[in-house]
């Protein structure tokens, strides 16, 4: 029987429970967000709104340990955490396998919602020792998404650099090669995100231009996988021959 798949942003198709290969930055930067909110047990008395969270779904959530539920499992409580549904500490609590499960499944749980819950926890008044974890990690996340053939996601960069602070760490972890998945996802993400990049509107001026000149120092190894590509893939190599005027026509 064949595999169930998805598209991925890069056009590639992908069986679900493909088995994933991780950067050791990345495992160890999951490992990190689990040591650091250990201290958060889980509150089986965890309120919530009658409406909208009944027995049975809290009973998901007691039914394995942390790294054990699944994506489905975590997902009702990962759309109501702290506003209908537990508290800030609850949330610290799963909060490392939301991380792991949106760094390695990319099917059941939705970025920007993270991004939500931490901006409504005011997490950026958290503790240092709280904070510099889930930087390290989104660092780590950005890092592995861009060696991957199927799972990069160019609409992240704006959610991981404001995350942040700035959009320097991510830049710094993309080593573009030519030969890998790192080449491939730049042409993707020049085509398919920063032409759409507008300040004011998600992005500010110094991150613009910051990100305009990164992509500017690029553009002879994009010109040159115009033609490593010209051949064996022309319809590609029109996409990067598009790319290329956008990064040298910027100024």
């Amino acid at each position: 029987m064949e595999l169930d798949k998805f598209t991925t942003s890069v056009g590639g198709v992908v069986p679900l429970n493909w088995p994933l290969k991780m950067t050791e930055n990345l495992k160890t930067a999951i490992q990190n967000l689990y040591k650091t909110f250990s201290a958060y047990t889980l509150n089986r008395g965890m309120p919530g709104c009658p409406c909208c969270v009944n027995e049975a779904r809290q009973e998901v959530l007691y039914s394995k340990p942390l790294k054990q539920l699944s994506g489905q499992e975590l997902s009702h409580y990962y759309l109501k955490a702290m506003t209908t549904w537990g508290g800030v500490n609850d949330f610290k609590h799963f909060l490392p396998r939301f991380f792991e499960i949106l760094a390695t499944d990319k099917e059941t749980l939705q970025v920007f919602i993270i991004f939500e819950h931490l901006d409504y926890a005011n997490w950026d008044t958290w503790n240092l020792d709280e904070r510099e974890p889930i930087k390290s990690f989104l660092i780590a996340w950005w890092e592995d998404s861009t060696l991957s053939e199927f799972y990069f996601n160019g609409e992240e960069f704006l959610y991981f650099g404001s995350a942040i602070g700035s959009f320097q760490p991510l830049l710094d972890n993309w080593n573009i090669s030519i030969d890998n998945p790192t080449f491939k996802n730049l042409i993707h993400f020049i085509f398919g995100e920063f032409q759409q990049y507008k300040i004011g509107k998600g992005i500010d001026e110094e991150a613009f231009y910051l990100l305009r000149n990164w992509l500017a120092g690029h553009a002879s190894i994009i010109e040159k996988g115009f033609y490593y590509y010209e051949k064996s893939d022309p319809a590609f190599a029109q996409t990067i021959s598009f790319c290329y005027d956008i990064v040298t026509k910027m100024y």
